[in-house]
């Protein structure tokens, strides 16, 4: 006989026991209560919902009629436990906790070591789905403990099997797949067919972590052949699932999908509502590899729904990481950015709750320390314990360090992400370093192509040397690029590479600013107290420069998005207004040229066929230039050099020969020019673009002067000085936003050449600017890194 036809008969042979018992003896009563909770669990993972009954059921007898005034103290425990596990399977996770912390309170009570393994392991259970993986392990460790003490093999292997999956979800790959093998072999030794099923399961997923895709294979299948042979439709549902991601991993596509889709369909109808949202999840992230969007959110959607309901926050967590994705590559931004914001958001409340809840631990542990070592001054008095007393309270002083520096870590990460704004996170997080530290300066280097930029500094560094670059080749600096690991100078002098910012300091600390494996700054700090900086502040200013990185990522991600969201509506209003012009006389010429090309005279009929092409020639020169500024956006690295600018402002001139000539134009260059950091080819459009500008509203003739000056913040300022009528206070504001023009006078121009300008030399570092006065002319400017002295 198979095991799930043993199970039925089992439950069939409790059912028709229930109805043998005699209500009025308390002795029937006391082996009824057992038997609706024995009932219970046999149905806990067929039908969890017809074990919550009898559970309930078991509940209310084990207070009632005679056990009114001496509650059956044992039943109610069990059946606590039971009420935790079947709502567990149901997808209640809180309510699971609530009941199983209850049954906790009464094993305590009864001192049954047993109940109390069984509970603790559940505990465990419930916090690893809701991705508390640190209250999981701590709850899991002791259950292991309890197991051992009451020599329960049953318990000790699930066990075993969950801190397996612990160490899976934490990347711990091959201490997770020892502990799968141990507890699978247990289950093996002790003949629990069910709980071998559950194993090779398991050990399925962790052989897909490890890319072991014909072993991950093997493992399923074993796994499914028992849960069919068992009848185990839920773990069926999970091992469904499981195949799916492996082949998933493997590329095989149409496999994939079936595996996904049958396990949707079973979760769904046994009412496993975390299996089925977890299912959709992977569903839509297969979807929304293949840029089936519109399949991905209807899955993803789903899943966010049913993740909300049973509130297990690291799938909120993916789920909205995912949503974000996919309407951003269907280009609905406004909800990509409402799904970034609630991704954001989760992780904050994680962290934050994970935070608070290890600082409780702390406080714990150094409450208990406190009341251990005042007991003990009383009842030890020689020499060697008093000794003892001294290294506990160092101890506790180290505690209560450590403490202090976990606090401190999470009011800055409440700073750092209480705005998505650049220059605020800068600014704090520079702060928070120089505090944590005790550094007399600190400055944090942002990336730029291979070079190091200061955007950032604080205490007795001046404000000047903001724009300075880092020496990022050579010395404990270039050690930290290279490495991407932190590194302390703990006696500036001894190191002859060491090169002084201010005079003074005594030892120097660099850490990396790393996010998504790119290393995207450099945070530096000084100190000028002759003994360095503190070893134990090391750690702390390690995890501090993670949260940094990740903090400027997430503000440039979103300011970014901002910005995303700007142009497009720019770019709507363009299409909608300047094309508008040059089409409409397309179409009308057209239109004339259809109803009267036959009896129109030549020379009109030239002059009409002439508009028509000007107009298609306008459209192509808007239309290549929003490719320009769309593709400024779209262009990752490039080659950053120092420019010359005579052969850059040359080229402009021999392009814009026509226009100088129209317009009968004196140009007026400097002497020479000043080295500047950045990529001609866009450069020399920034030129052409701000002399064709002096050339169009200049005066008449047109006198213009092109220049550039060294600034205090090593920026070098470009200038092109126009003798037109200038602009008022008004228009200067509506300049440099794409799709723009002004309309002081009748000339061609589609607005986009000094939105253009702006985008390239913000991108290289710089800004633009503009000084102007009604009657005085024009000064258009730039500004660029001035080249290194040295290059």
């Amino acid at each position: 006989m198979l095991y799930g036809e043993i199970m039925v008969s089992t439950i069939d042979d409790l059912r028709m026991h229930l109805d043998t018992f005699d209500d009025n003896l308390p002795s029937d009563m006391l082996q009824k209560i057992d038997t609706l909770n024995a009932l219970a669990r046999e149905l806990r993972n067929i039908d969890p919902s017809g074990g919550l009954a009898y559970s309930q059921k078991a509940y209310v007898l084990s207070q009632a009629g005679f056990f009114a005034e001496k509650h059956y103290r044992k039943g109610m425990a069990a059946s606590l436990l039971l009420q935790g596990i079947c709502n567990h399977q149901l997808g209640n996770y809180r309510q699971a906790l609530s009941l199983l912390f209850d049954a906790q309170d009464f094993a305590d009570t009864l001192e049954d070591r047993r109940l109390h393994a069984e509970v603790m392991l559940n505990i465990a259970e419930t916090y690893n789905i809701l991705g508390d993986l640190p209250v999981a392990l701590e709850y899991v460790l002791t259950a292991i403990k309890k197991c051992k003490e009451a020599g329960c093999q049953e318990n000790e292997a699930g066990a075993h099997r969950l801190v397996g999956d612990i160490h899976r979800k934490l990347g711990n790959h091959q201490q997770a797949l020892a502990a799968f093998q141990k507890s699978v072999q247990t289950y093996r030794d002790i003949g629990n067919k069910p709980g071998e099923a559950t194993l090779l399961n398991d050990i399925a997923v962790q052989h897909c972590s490890l890319s072991d895709f014909e072993p991950a294979l093997d493992s399923a299948r074993r796994s499914l052949k028992l849960a069919r042979q068992l009848h185990l439709d839920m773990l069926e549902a999970n091992v469904l699932c499981t195949t799916g991601e492996i082949y998933l991993a493997r590329g095989d596509v149409n496999q994939t999908l079936d595996f996904f889709q049958r396990s949707i369909d079973l979760a769904r109808r046994l009412g496993f509502t975390y299996l089925e949202m977890y299912a959709l999840t992977n569903a839509g992230q297969f979807h929304l590899g293949r840029d089936q969007v519109d399949k991905a959110l209807s899955s993803l959607l789903t899943a966010l729904e049913i993740a909300e309901k049973i509130d297990t926050r690291s799938d909120l967590y993916r789920c909205h990481q995912l949503l974000a994705q996919a309407y951003r590559q269907k280009g609905d931004f406004e909800s990509a950015l409402h799904h970034h914001e609630q991704y954001h958001r989760v992780y904050q409340t994680v962290f934050n709750e994970e935070s608070d809840r290890r600082i409780r631990n702390l406080q714990i542990a150094h409450d208990t320390e406190t009341a251990q070592k005042s007991a003990e001054i009383y009842r030890l008095r020689n020499v060697e314990l008093e000794r003892e007393i001294t290294q506990r309270m160092t101890f506790e002083e180290e505690l209560q360090q450590a403490h202090d520096r976990l606090l401190a870590l999470r009011r800055v990460d409440i700073d750092l992400t209480s705005r998505l704004d650049v220059d605020h996170v800068l600014s704090e997080a520079l702060k928070a370093a120089i505090r944590l530290s005790g550094a007399a300066a600190g400055a944090i280097w942002q990336a730029e192509g291979d070079d190091f930029r200061l955007v950032q500094r604080d205490g007795c560094y001046p404000e000047d040397l903001i724009g300075l670059y880092l020496p990022s080749e050579t010395g404990v600096y270039g050690r930290v690029v290279r490495e991407r690991e932190s590194a302390i100078l703990p006696a500036v002098d001894d190191d002859p590479e060491y090169v002084s910012i201010v005079e003074g300091m005594s030892a120097l600390l660099v850490l990396p600013l790393v996010s998504r494996q790119a290393l995207i700054g450099i945070l530096s700090l000084e100190t000028s107290q002759p003994g360095g900086f503190p070893p134990d502040t090391l750690d702390t200013l390690n995890l501090l420069a993670g949260r940094i990185a990740i903090a400027i990522d997430n503000a440039r991600a979103y300011e970014e998005l901002e910005s995303l969201v700007e142009e497009l509506d720019a770019f709507a209003h363009m299409v909608a207004h300047d094309l508008k012009y040059p089409l409409s006389m397309i179409t009308g010429y057209a239109g004339l040229l259809l109803e009267d090309h036959p009896t129109m005279p030549e020379d009109e009929l030239h002059e009409m066929l002439q508009r028509v092409i000007d107009g298609a020639l306008e459209m192509s020169t808007i239309i290549d230039a929003l490719l320009l500024l769309a593709g400024i956006r779209a262009l990752g690295e490039v080659d950053i050099t120092d420019l010359d600018m005579s052969p850059l402002v040359e080229n402009v001139r021999l392009r814009l020969a026509p226009l100088i000539d129209e317009h009968h134009a004196e140009i007026r260059l400097p002497s020479r020019w000043p080295l500047a950091r950045g990529y001609a080819p866009w450069i020399e459009e920034v030129w052409s673009n701000y002399l064709s500008n002096a050339l169009k509203y200049g005066g008449d003739p047109s006198v213009i002067e092109l220049g550039a000056a060294l600034q205090s913040d090593n920026m070098i300022r470009f200038w092109v000085h126009d003798n037109g009528p200038g602009l008022t206070p008004e228009e200067q504001e509506r300049l440099f936003t794409p799709f723009t023009r002004l309309k002081q006078v009748q000339v061609e121009g589609h607005g986009l050449g000094l939105s253009i300008a702006r985008r390239i030399v913000e991108k290289l570092g710089g800004q633009v600017g503009v000084e102007s006065k009604p009657g005085a002319g024009s000064t258009f400017s730039f500004t660029l890194p001035a080249a290194s002295p040295t290059d």
